[in-house]
């Protein structure tokens, strides 16, 4: 029994942001005209830096053609002057924002997971089975997670379908949750996520086929589309913690962005782990 999912590639205003990894990606076909000129940030910091410059030397000549008015200009003045124009780059801006990290209360909702509930790490990932990026991740550290930190972590999967680059990730996304409905859920996204360059009905019929499951069930299920409004809720959430691209993570509400190496993400683990022991051995009774 074959089903024809319904595929509308997402457009207007609801569409969907991509990631800067994912953006670096794009071939020049997606160039159009009246784009918006780009000025690299090192150029434009020189810019903010060059007024500021620009500034104190009017200053400084008003003081030495206009003695009168030299009394009035000070050297807090002038350092004043060069802080404003260096505070406003952006470069300086973004480092300040990393410096603090902002931790967002992120739901795990009613998603997929594994891992104890009362882990002392959750992992929420944001993701889209099509995306090349999610693909890697999945390839070069998802495992590696799984085994290193079982016991210690708790991951939940969330769908973030990007349909204006990847039709097929949201009917994909439906058939992992209908592979769930019979306890495969697991075992259906490693399917999809390994072997990305198959999507289309007869590809998602097949691997329910692997999984031995219920096939008029699983095909029943999908041509449904009982889970297109679960996974627009995802969405939905993902965008209100700021997703704009996949894959996105949250660790401990932290967030890290893109397909990042195994060392990233056990550094995060580590940290948040070691916190918990910190605020144990406060609390403990000395």
């Amino acid at each position: 029994m074959a089903f024809e999912p319904s595929i509308q590639p997402q457009t207007g205003d609801k569409e969907k942001l991509v990631s800067e990894v994912e953006a670096e990606q794009l071939p020049s076909p997606y160039a159009q005209e009246g784009a918006v000129i780009v000025i690299p940030r090192t150029t434009f910091n020189y810019v903010i830096i060059g007024l500021a410059c620009l500034a104190v030397g009017i200053l400084l000549g008003t003081t030495v053609f206009n003695p009168m008015r030299g009394n009035e200009l000070t050297l807090q003045t002038i350092s004043q002057a060069v802080a404003d124009g260096i505070s406003k780059s952006p470069t300086v801006q973004t480092a300040q924002n990393q410096a603090a990290p902002q931790n967002i209360n992120v739901s795990a909702d009613d998603d997929p997971s594994w891992g104890p509930k009362d882990a002392p790490v959750t992992i929420v990932e944001f993701s889209d089975f099509q995306c090349p990026f999610c693909g890697r991740f999945h390839k070069d550290t998802y495992e590696q997670l799984r085994k290193n930190y079982e016991g210690k972590i708790r991951f939940v999967y969330r769908d973030f379908p990007i349909l204006s680059l990847h039709p097929y990730a949201e009917v994909s996304a439906q058939a992992a949750d209908c592979a769930n409905e019979q306890g495969k859920y697991w075992e259906y996204h490693d399917l999809l996520l390994s072997n990305q360059d198959k999507y289309l009905p007869a590809d998602l019929t097949n691997f329910a086929s692997q999984l031995n499951l219920d096939g008029t069930a699983f095909t029943t299920c999908v041509s449904s589309g009982r889970y297109k409004q679960e996974i627009a809720k995802d969405v939905q959430d993902g965008e209100s913690y700021g997703v704009t691209g996949t894959p996105t993570f949250f660790v401990n509400g932290q967030a890290l962005v893109g397909a990042q190496p195994y060392a990233v993400f056990a550094s995060a683990i580590d940290a948040e782990l070691a916190k918990i022991k910190t605020a144990e051995s406060t609390l403990a009774p000395g």
